[in-house]
């Protein structure tokens, strides 16, 4: 009996691939390769993927039409009143103050200007 170990060269090549830990891969999947074997095989291929999903992406958001907020003009009212003859304190107590009260009441309006002046 020898004490002798056994010199790996000795051995086939199966012999030491057994004894390393590596084994081949079973047929357990029935030979189907998912996204997940696919992802840790080559993860360079799954991160160009993605990155052309990203690419593709931002072409289709900045191509889209926007259709629903389209470009409209924004609606202006304008009002003038004439009092002849009437002083930029009367007009302006008597009709703009009234004018304004007015304009006020009705939805939507977020900007309100007046002005008095003489003769005008």
């Amino acid at each position: 009996m020898s004490d002798k170990t056994p010199d790996p060269a000795d051995r086939d090549q199966d012999q030491v691939t057994a004894d390393l830990g590596y084994q081949e891969p079973d047929d357990t999947l029935g030979g189907r390769r998912d996204l997940a074997w696919l992802s840790v095989t080559r993860p360079l291929l799954i991160m160009v993927m993605n990155l052309l999903i990203v690419i593709a992406g931002l072409a289709a958001l900045l191509g889209v039409e926007v259709r629903e907020l389209p470009d409209i003009d924004r609606p202006i009212v304008s009002v003038r009143a004439v009092y002849p003859g009437a002083a930029p304190e009367t007009m302006d107590s008597e009709v703009t103050s009234r004018l304004e009260d007015a304009v006020a009441r009705v939805s939507g309006v977020q900007k309100l200007e007046s002005a008095s002046e003489e003769n005008n």
